[in-house]
């Protein structure tokens, strides 16, 4: 099936970054818009399978593809990147933190030693800084409850303030 296949090659490309590039370590890209996001995200995601619909449906194919980079690189060496508040490539839940939080949590229940978790801030908007609005209630604090560290677009201000 072809779920199956992404998530082989995922793993492949992780495995060949490491030990056949030298990397490292490796991040998987679950933000702005792309594959691993668009399963994440309500906005993108249509399915009516066991990866659709549910918080926890949508989580799923983020959560096998990380355990896939995971067996093959192992946790310390792996990373992943997501982006609750952007609305890149057509993205940007109503509201992200029931989804990132219950993701985030599961990434810690099952890989509480993964190299890190990349959460972008909210005034980062795919490649660069945001122009729209941002309220104050968007921000990444309920990921730093979970998970200390999520770097993403941060200054001197942002990280005197986070530390």
């Amino acid at each position: 099936d072809e779920i199956e296949e992404y998530k082989g090659l995922y793993a492949q490309a992780a495995k060949n970054a490491v030990e056949r590039a030298g990397f490292d370590g490796v991040e998987v890209h679950g933000a702005n818009g792309y594959l691993i996001d668009q399963f994440i995200q309500d906005v993108s995601n249509n399915r009516t399978d066991e990866y659709g619909g549910s918080i926890e449906n949508r989580s799923r194919f983020a959560l096998e593809v990380l355990d896939a980079v995971v067996k093959a690189v192992g946790p310390r060496k792996t990373g992943i990147r997501l982006s609750p508040w952007s609305r890149w490539q057509s993205m940007g839940m109503q509201d992200p933190k029931p989804q990132f939080a219950h993701l985030v949590n599961e990434i810690k229940k099952a890989h509480p030693t993964l190299g890190h978790i990349h959460a972008v801030e909210p005034r980062i908007d795919g490649v660069s800084t945001s122009s729209h609005e941002i309220p104050k209630d968007c921000d990444n604090d309920f990921i730093r409850e979970i998970w200390s560290l999520s770097p993403g677009g941060n200054d001197t201000v942002n990280g005197r303030r986070l530390i």
